[in-house]
């Protein structure tokens, strides 16, 4: 078995959608699930021509398994906060390896926590003559700046070339609206098994690092999260005794880009869901160690097994350490943040993506056109009465002639780049560099 760990650096904002329905507010993951990030993989393996049917079946049917892509930004990751630890409802906010009830006034985990902050949303209307059309209003949310994503790779007896074609850095396209969102750099690297079994007998705890889609006897979807772990430690000729269980119900789903249609919605049980387990045999671990449930391929049912002694880290700060000491910890000198208007304020695409996406021979012209464009939006936003004009201009610019060779989604992305002063200033200098 190999194990490879991955990071996504974004070129553009990264938008992957959460639901199968559409709606004025498309959410979107704030933890990337694995089926996201093979996708984008698989587009990859055959833009690259990286081998034929048979070997894609091989990797991405049965070899490969696809952990989550957790964001960091700087030196701060997200947390994934058991549902069998708790914090004060009003007082310390610190999580503590304290299960939550009725009676001790406690709040439980709810699984990864990332900060609000690091998701962004913009509000969008489609437009008809310059006018905006009644009631085509959406809002979509994506990555904030400077967001970085890593995960985890497991793959099973690989050959060489395989393992050396994912450690090869290339861009891959993630999430949704991929002609002007989601361009990542892709670095890959081998690591050591970051979710190690215990090799001991003894009590763990069981944590779920994304949401375990269960099935029971007849096929249907279930959430019987002890019964799974009984049945999967049984099937290897074992047992185990599983204590205090605490689950929240999910439904997952998504976008299946291949096919253009919408993935089917599941019932899962949330990342974050826990259960203590007692085993006197090893062994239980290691039945329990590749996860549980279905369609672990894309990376659902992946489990970590934390002794409770102990609770390490599982991975690059994936699971957060419980207070130990009253004694409060010490404080580290944190690294500057800029202000939330100021994180808003930086442009929502990279120009130099997508003017590299527009014909050799029309490029010039082009990143000359939107900075003549850039300018006289500039001035029109010193006058009150031109300031109501701003969007009709830019209804005009989107039929000019010298956007007739432009991808539509490109010429799009230009376009939305110069709507707001703030970003329209920072456009001007990106598109001086670019002239």
């Amino acid at each position: 078995m190999t194990w490879l760990r991955y990071t996504l650096e974004p070129r553009t904002v990264v938008s992957a959608g959460r639901s199968r329905e559409v709606g004025f507010d498309r959410p979107a993951y704030d933890v990337l699930p694995g089926t996201v990030v093979r996708g984008a993989l698989g587009a990859g393996w055959w833009q690259e021509r990286a081998g034929d049917q048979q070997r894609f079946d091989e990797l991405f049917g049965s070899l490969m398994t696809v952990h989550a892509a957790v964001p960091t930004l700087g030196d701060e990751a997200a947390q994934l906060i058991p549902m069998l630890w708790s914090r004060e409802k009003y007082g310390n906010q610190e999580y503590e390896a304290t299960a939550a009830t009725s009676a001790n006034g406690r709040v439980a985990g709810r699984g990864w926590s990332v900060p609000r902050e690091w998701m962004t949303a913009s509000t969008r209307t489609s437009l008809k003559n310059g006018v905006a059309v009644d009631g085509v209003l959406f809002t979509r949310r994506a990555s904030g700046k400077g967001v970085v994503y890593s995960g985890y790779l497991r793959l099973e007896d690989p050959d060489q070339e395989t393992v050396s074609w994912l450690r090869t850095g290339r861009n891959v396209s993630v999430g949704g609206q991929r002609s002007v969102l989601g361009r990542c750099r892709w670095e890959c690297e081998e690591t050591d098994d970051p979710f190690p079994a215990p090799t001991t007998a003894g009590t763990v705890m069981l944590v779920a690092l994304q949401p375990i889609i269960l099935l029971d006897e007849l096929g249907a979807g279930s959430l019987d999260l002890s019964g799974a772990i009984q049945a999967a430690v049984e099937a290897a000729g074992t047992s185990v005794e599983v204590g205090e269980v605490r689950t929240r119900p999910v439904s997952v789903g998504g976008w299946h880009g291949r096919a253009g249609i919408p993935k089917p919605m599941d019932w899962a049980l949330e990342a974050g869901s826990s259960a203590l387990l007692k085993a006197t045999d090893p062994a239980a671990w290691q039945a329990l160690h590749g996860g549980l449930g279905i369609r672990r391929l894309e990376g659902y049912g992946a489990v970590a097994l934390v002794a409770p002694e102990a609770r390490p880290e599982v991975g690059p700060a994936v699971i957060r350490q419980p207070v130990t000491s009253t004694e409060p910890p010490p404080q580290a000198e944190a690294p500057p943040v800029p202000p939330r208007a100021q994180v808003l304020a930086q442009p929502a695409v990279d120009l130099a993506v997508l003017v590299d996406r527009v014909a050799a021979a029309d490029r010039a012209q082009v990143v000359g056109n939107l900075l003549d464009l850039a300018h006289d939006l500039e001035r029109m936003e010193t006058n009150p009465m031109q300031r109501m004009l701003i969007t009709g201009k830019l209804g005009e610019a989107a039929k000019a002639a010298w956007l007739d060779d432009v991808p539509p989604g490109v010429a799009e992305g230009l376009l939305s780049s110069l709507k707001r002063s703030s970003d329209r200033r920072q456009a001007i200098a990106q598109l001086k560099g670019l002239g």
